[in-house]
Parts: structure tokens; C-alpha cells; sequence
């Protein structure tokens, strides 16, 4: 459902709530951090994409996204051992 067309966040509290859980549950499977920019990852914004190429253009942007945390991540442990 389109969080806008039934007035946005502040016209539904309940369906905004939802959707929220369900962007951070998505974050947790895959292993990123529940953050504005992982979440924008999974916000349909084009309405005339098919659902299909939707889903399938989504995980790869959360994979690549996966990927870039992932490498960050181990680079910023071996600067903590580096400077230890």
C-alpha cells in the first residue's frame, strides 16, 4: 500500500508503523544496519516498474549495500589493531 495515498505518515500512525518494521526487519536478514539511507534502499518509488524487476533491482541494491558495510566494517577493525 502507498503510504501517501491514504495522507502520509501523520494520516495513518498505524500503517507508517508497520512499514517500519517491516524495512528494519529486512535490514536485520540481511545483515545491515537499520538506517535512513538502508531503508531508503527498499521504498518503492517508481510506479511504473513491475513489481518483479522492483524486487529483483531492490535486493541488488541491498546486497551492494551489504557489501560496502561489510568492507567498512573489517577495514575499521584493522585500523583499531593497527593502532593498538
Amino acid at each position: 500500500m502507498d503510504l501517501d495515498a491514504v495522507g502520509g505518515p501523520g494520516a495513518n500512525q498505524e500503517l507508517f508503523e508497520e512499514i517500519l518494521s517491516i524495512e528494519e526487519e529486512i535490514c536485520w536478514e540481511i545483515s545491515l544496519p537499520v538506517s535512513a539511507s538502508n531503508r531508503g534502499l527498499i521504498r518503492f518509488f517508481n510506479k511504473e516498474a513491475t513489481k518483479a524487476y522492483f524486487i529483483q533491482d531492490t535486493i541488488q541494491k541491498l546486497m551492494r549495500a551489504k557489501a560496502k558495510f561489510s568492507f567498512q566494517t573489517e577495514e575499521a577493525i584493522l585500523n583499531l589493531f593497527r593502532a593498538a
